[in-house]
């Protein structure tokens, strides 16, 4: 697949996160975050988050010690409550849906020192933004990065034809970003193609009412199952899944002046 140009002079580098996610210390929490602090911080593809308090966290890990029983009818096509023994709020229904930063416009013209200057005020006024307009208790983990969210911006955003999101089969949500799909599918009008990955982990059940779930609340768009064998148990290309994943792949179409190309 083709991919445009888009901002190479600015380029986040490699396209894997490198290091460990990070949160801030005692004192540092998501109330006292200074927005400027998470974009100088750290240069390169490290995930950065604002930490909870501790009572939240020993509150968490309380409550994951809390023996998980499913109770009977519990599997309901179309209501995602129902598809796990623990509660999952979902953007736009139990929790708003965040605001994703937008890379200011530029032109390939301009300066490198005046465009990362303009993306990184840019980026500190949205995280302000994000803590004076949200209360705490509704935000979940997000990214802090600057770097991350310009990789985000010139790989998938300008340059890809096609994006594939991909998710955890075993709480699929947590990885589906309203914000970031809206923006591929209705901004940017780009084809999407969802892959339920470690999907051999959870019963097939479950995976089906995955299926019906992400189908009604994404129409049009494909769903995959991938996984991937123990190490040497065979060619990772020869996997069905890999051939559905191509095949869904090049199902696809991709914008070009204004008309859809197969």
């Amino acid at each position: 697949m083709n991919r445009r140009r888009g901002g190479g002079k600015t380029g986040a580098g490699k396209g894997r996160s490198e290091g460990k996610a990070r949160g801030y210390g005692r004192g540092e929490g998501p109330g006292s975050l200074r927005p400027a602090a998470a974009a100088k911080k750290t240069a390169k593809l490290d995930t950065v988050f604002g930490a909870a308090s501790f009572e939240d966290i020993h509150a968490l890990k309380a409550d994951a010690a809390r023996p998980l029983t499913r109770v009977a009818g519990s599997f309901e096509a179309g209501e995602y409550r129902h598809l796990l023994a623990y509660p999952c709020p979902r953007e736009a229904s139990d929790r708003p849906v965040i605001d994703i930063p937008l890379r200011p416009a530029w032109t390939q013209d301009m300066e490198l020192d005046t465009l990362n200057s303009k993306e990184t005020e840019s980026f500190n006024a949205w995280l302000s933004d994000i803590y004076k307009k949200y209360p705490i208790e509704d935000l979940n983990y997000f990214e802090h990065n600057l770097e991350v969210w310009r990789q985000v911006w010139r790989s998938a955003f300008e340059r890809a034809d096609i994006v594939v999101i991909v998710l955890d089969a075993r709480i699929p949500l947590f990885h589906l970003s309203e914000a970031v799909f809206t923006h591929l599918r209705e901004k940017l009008e780009k084809d999407v193609v969802l892959v339920l990955n470690k999907a051999d982990l959870v019963p097939p059940a479950s995976t089906k009412l995955w299926d019906d779930y992400l189908s009604q609340r994404c129409p049009g768009v494909k769903i995959v199952h991938f996984c991937v064998p123990k190490s040497g148990s065979g060619r990772v290309e020869q996997l069905p899944c890999v051939t559905e994943l191509l095949d869904a792949l090049k199902s696809c179409s991709v914008l070009r002046g204004g008309k859809r190309i197969p």
